[in-house]
């Protein structure tokens, strides 16, 4: 019994700083605009939604920097933007797409800085290349 007794003890500080919070936002009807959860204020994921109930924003922080994969949608829920982060640095293939939906960007990061560049057509032919 005072083995257990200890182990509990000593087993208290990782069940405090094992708990996690989720968070949520409503607009002025009622609805759920926007959901965080994490561990503190500087490691989380979030989801953002618009009055219609579609997801317009997911994404994580990680030591208080943008970290992981990001996306947007626009309101009739299609796919806008996808971003990576590693750190709060730019990173890896984001594909953005531009606002009458014709032409596809994609982008390379490496170290925050551009390493390719190239814009698609929407049937799939490369237009430019950098």
């Amino acid at each position: 019994m005072k083995k257990w007794i200890v182990c509990f003890v000593l087993s208290m500080p990782l069940v405090a700083f094992a708990q996690n919070f989720e968070r949520y936002h409503y607009n002025s009807k009622g609805k759920i605009i926007a959901v965080y959860s994490g561990t503190d204020h500087n490691n989380f994921d979030f989801v953002r939604y618009y009055d219609n109930g579609k997801k317009k924003t997911e994404g994580s922080y990680l030591g208080g920097k943008k970290h992981g994969v990001w996306k947007t949608w626009n309101e009739e829920g299609k796919l806008t933007a996808k971003a990576r982060y590693k750190h709060g640095e730019k990173s890896g293939k984001w594909m953005i797409v531009d606002e009458n939906d014709k032409n596809v960007f994609h982008i390379s990061f490496e170290n925050n800085h551009i390493k390719e560049a190239s814009k698609t057509k929407e049937m799939g032919k490369v237009l430019v290349k950098r």
